[in-house]
């Protein structure tokens, strides 16, 4: 027995030292004799596998009847197809930083929509404004999506703008708690959104907080001012005396920090970490909680201070879940999807003077949980405050690089409001503000238009909220062809090749055949009437559409009317007002979804 095993022993170590590198000797042998055929006929294999996997893909998706798009290869994925944008197709004046701009590239070459993988998670994108109507109305979409993200780790619930305890706003639920949530808040907004509340909001906040700035930088000292802090903090104060009744003290280290807290929460939101987690479904570094429950224990306390300050009034409004000696660990979880009534008819006879005070009532009747209110106060912030200023900062650009359009659009505000040109030149000696009424915003299409050609052409948002496909048998139609969206896919839409780059919209175009920079007409009918132009996406469509975009468009409306009638903006740049037209705005394409010109001086003058 001891013998067998050991001449099998034997033969096992003899065997691969003859035979099988006889044989590897034998090729090694015949490549280096014939290094132009091994190279030859490695790389007839190599392409010849490529074309066939190439084309096996392209019939496996056809057989999947999924939506067209850069095929996936083993190892290096979609690299080729990247590579092949960086280095053909990619334009030489376009910023080597931006990551989104191979989505043109996909767009202009794979059409209206596109199927490509980013972290291994497929990502679906919608290139033209009409499908773009078309899937976000068909219920068979809204049944098998949702608009949840999931983050791995112990959390399955919010993360930025949400309370400790996970809750979120209704932008970011489902079902029969979204349905309410929603309907509570187009409820509170449409008691708010009246011309006396938006004069009293964001015409007082432009009066107190902007216009004194620049009269003191750029009329007092004759100095060119670089607006963006001062704007910032006006769309600030204007959603702060919206939630909370009053204007914040810029001298209090209390609101100052929430301000900075708000601010620090859209950067990490903003962050390749934050949006790597959010695709990849693993769970955020630690200081992104840190952040989250830092501005929740802040609102929590401006929530108490507005409790206190109702209670002074006679309104006393408690959260009956926290008890004499509450903490958070003992609070009681309540959810309106415990209730089937109607939550919102609550609040149907009352009126306040603040949003919050309609959330604050709600918790007291025990409809809503304190972190539900949290979380709907915050997403105002999260949805309002950089992007009214920034959009404010982008009619400012647009004033100054535009001036024949800033003067038609004054003309019209000054004939709407009856102000002649004798007045007009009292008014500028008294320095008085001339006010402008939201009231008569029918009757300026100019004023609407320009408004809104700002939305398209400053696309601060580049690709809209993705919906996640969590069951199959999502199906797309178009065009003749029938698309079926993969399960754990994202669907989203781009925003910024729909609104200025797709010819296929209905855009102006220029002589060149590209979609022009800036046209009132796009928004202006033939016979001068304002009209919404359907290829105007910005704000999304249908049941999950932004909720807030008619409290954006009155501020900005009510920003820019105010700013057109009392001065004259142009470029702080002597250089620059010498030919505003052909002026280029540098923009910060780095931070993801995200466009943010380079900040620049204006020179303000009385009119």
């Amino acid at each position: 027995h001891i013998h067998d095993h050991t001449m099998s022993s034997l033969l096992s170590e003899q065997l691969p030292r003859t035979s099988i590198p006889l044989k590897v000797n034998h090729a090694l042998s015949w490549i280096s004799h014939n290094k132009l055929k091994s190279v030859g006929i490695l790389t007839v294999c190599t392409i010849s596998s490529c074309v066939v996997y190439y084309f096996a893909e392209k019939v496996n998706r056809k057989q999947k009847r999924y939506p067209p798009g850069p095929t996936v290869w083993p190892l290096v994925g979609q690299m080729p197809s990247l590579l092949t944008y960086y280095l053909l197709w990619r334009p030489k004046d376009q910023d080597p930083k931006d990551v989104l701009a191979p989505m043109e590239y996909m767009a202009n070459v794979y059409g209206d929509i596109v199927l490509f993988s980013a972290f291994r998670v497929p990502i679906i994108t919608i290139n033209n404004a009409a499908l773009f109507r078309k899937v976000m109305a068909d219920k068979r979409i809204k049944d098998v999506t949702t608009t949840k993200f999931t983050f791995g780790g112990k959390s399955k619930s919010g993360v930025l703008f949400a309370s400790k305890e996970g809750d979120e706003s209704f932008a970011s639920i489902n079902g029969a708690a979204w349905v309410q949530r929603r309907k509570i808040f187009l409820s509170v907004f449409n008691k708010m959104l009246t011309t006396k509340f938006m004069n009293k909001v964001s015409g007082t906040a432009i009066k107190r907080v902007l216009f004194p700035e620049i009269d003191k930088i750029c009329i007092e000292q004759n100095e060119p001012y670089k607006v963006r802090e001062m704007i910032k903090y006006t769309a600030f104060q204007t959603l702060f005396y919206a939630n909370f009744d009053r204007f914040a003290d810029k001298n209090d280290e209390f609101t100052m920090r929430f301000k900075k807290e708000i601010e620090g929460n859209l950067e990490l939101t903003r962050s390749r970490e934050f949006f790597s987690a959010m695709i990849k479904g693993t769970k955020p570094p630690q200081h992104i909680y840190d952040a989250r429950d830092r501005l929740s224990d802040l609102v929590n306390q401006v929530m108490d201070e507005r409790r206190a300050q109702l209670r002074e009034r006679g309104i006393h409004y408690v959260d009956s879940a926290k008890g004499d000696d509450w903490s958070p660990s003992a609070q009681r979880k309540r959810s309106t999807e415990e209730h089937s009534e109607d939550l919102s008819a609550a609040i149907n006879d009352l009126e306040f003077d603040s949003y919050l005070d309609y959330l604050l009532k709600l918790v007291h009747d025990d409809s809503i949980s304190n972190g539900v209110a949290e979380a709907e106060l915050l997403v105002l912030f999260m949805v309002g405050y950089e992007n009214n200023a920034l959009l404010l900062e982008w009619v400012l650009l647009y004033m100054a690089k535009y001036p024949a359009i800033q003067q038609r659009v004054r003309a019209e505000l000054f004939r709407v409001h009856q102000i002649s040109i004798e007045q007009n030149e009292e008014s500028k000696q008294e320095a008085a503000v001339r006010d402008f009424d939201l009231g008569l915003v029918i009757q300026c299409p100019l004023l609407r238009a320009f408004v809104h050609e700002t939305l398209r052409t400053s696309r601060l948002i580049r690709c809209g909220l993705a919906r996640v496909i969590k069951r199959e048998g999502a199906e797309i139609e178009w065009k003749g062809n029938t698309y079926v969206l993969p399960k754990g896919g994202l669907l989203s839409y781009d925003i910024d090749y729909v609104s200025a780059k797709s010819a296929k919209e209905n855009w102006k175009m220029d002589e060149d055949g590209k979609v022009k920079e800036f046209d009132l007409d796009n928004f202006v009918d033939e016979n001068g009437r304002f009209k919404l132009n359907e290829s105007l996406i910005s704000f999304g469509f249908g049941a999950r559409d932004c909720p807030g975009k008619a409290f954006a468009i009155k501020f900005i409306v009510m920003n820019a009317a105010y700013l057109i009638m009392n001065y004259q903006v142009a470029f702080g740049d002597k250089e620059l007002r010498t030919n505003p037209t052909e002026v280029e705005f540098k923009c910060d394409l780095a931070k993801f979804n995200r466009i943010v010109a380079e900040e620049m001086p204006f020179k303000f003058s009385k009119i």
